[in-house]
């Protein structure tokens, strides 16, 4: 605080001082407006996460997106260094490497001393011998490659009857008269369900390597994808529905383009889990309702243990002759 005695004696001076503390407080004028600005906006975020319409909602964790690299490697820094307490002494723990799979080919990289090199140092008439080596393993990556599978079918005709052309028959195709092999149909089947990768990041990957495909196309692949699969699903409904212990749950499932919803309604996947405990099937439906005439057809047949949450739709199979139905731990407690 400035008190009398401290003021300058010439207007100047004065003037001048009045002038510094006005740019000071402009700019904790500015500063005070920006801090409120990005506080507003974190009200904003907040109010949006918490209230919107949830297929607009931030998703857990995306933001630190950029930062992965760092806060992993900040991570695995910290665990390598960890220090494991023993009575006697305490013992540094150090991260190791984990072994390369053993079923994958290995290439072998010599790298020897020259000849002339061969001879200790102190007097060279004695050669060097070899008393072992060292090893260092590396893994090499080869970028995904395509290549075109051209089938040639050559034509036949009688020159003299002239009666009809021949050629041996095309072997049976996923989808006929298609580019797309079996092989095309998995990659990219496993990339979508199991990687998580959309399908434009896939028709970009594919574009890097020189292969115009389009989502569109393989969207429409993975449609009828589902519809060459469903005798294999047909097959893990039925086997779960012979075992003696079922785990149902259904969880909410958007569907941001589903014909007479709206984007922010919920539908349902529902979701079996059974067959032989080492072998379990998983096998999951989706509905656009959550009522319980979905597990009651999904599970027609079913004589055994029923093991569900609280939800009151389960009830009805519950009660069927032959059907025990039981709980977990979790939603007892």
């Amino acid at each position: 605080m400035t008190t009398p005695a401290d003021l300058p004696d010439s207007i100047e001076e004065l003037r001048a001082l009045v002038l510094l503390q006005e740019e000071k407080h402009e700019v904790e004028i500015s500063e005070r407006n920006e801090e409120i600005s990005q506080l507003r906006e974190y009200i904003r975020l907040l109010k949006s996460q918490r209230f919107g319409p949830s297929s607009e909602r931030t998703v857990a964790g995306q933001m630190g997106l950029f930062n992965e690299a760092e806060a992993l490697c900040d991570a695995e820094a910290d665990a390598e260094e960890a220090d494991t307490q023993v009575p006697a002494h305490t013992r540094r723990k150090r991260g190791g490497r984990r072994p390369l799979p053993a079923f994958l080919p290995r290439e072998e990289i010599l790298h020897d001393l020259p000849e002339d090199q061969k001879v200790c140092g102190n007097d060279p008439s004695h050669a060097l011998v070899a008393i072992g080596q060292d090893k260092l393993e590396q893994l090499v990556f080869v970028p995904a490659s395509a290549k075109v599978l051209v089938h040639l079918r050559p034509k036949y005709a009688c020159p003299t009857c002239k009666s009809g052309i021949q050629s041996a028959a095309m072997p049976p195709q996923p989808i006929p008269k298609s580019m797309a092999t079996p092989s095309l149909l998995a990659q990219v089947a496993v990339s979508k369900y199991v990687d998580g990768a959309p399908l434009y990041r896939q028709e970009a990957m594919f574009r890097r390597i020189g292969v115009d495909l389009s989502r569109a196309t393989m969207a429409s692949w993975m449609i009828k994808m589902g519809d060459l699969t469903q005798p294999l699903l047909d097959r893990f409904l039925q086997k779960i529905r012979g075992s003696d212990y079922v785990l149902a749950d259904e969880t909410p499932f958007q569907v941001l383009k589903e014909e007479g919803k709206r984007a922010t309604s919920e539908s349902y996947l529902w979701a079996l889990r059974g067959g032989e405990a080492e072998h379990p099937l998983l096998y999951y439906e989706y509905s656009p309702t959550r009522g319980g005439e979905v597990i009651h057809r999904l599970l027609s047949g079913f004589a055994g243990f029923l093991q569900t949450d609280g939800y009151a739709g389960y009830d009805a199979v519950g009660e069927q002759p032959g059907v025990v139905h039981v709980g977990c731990f979790a939603h007892a407690r």
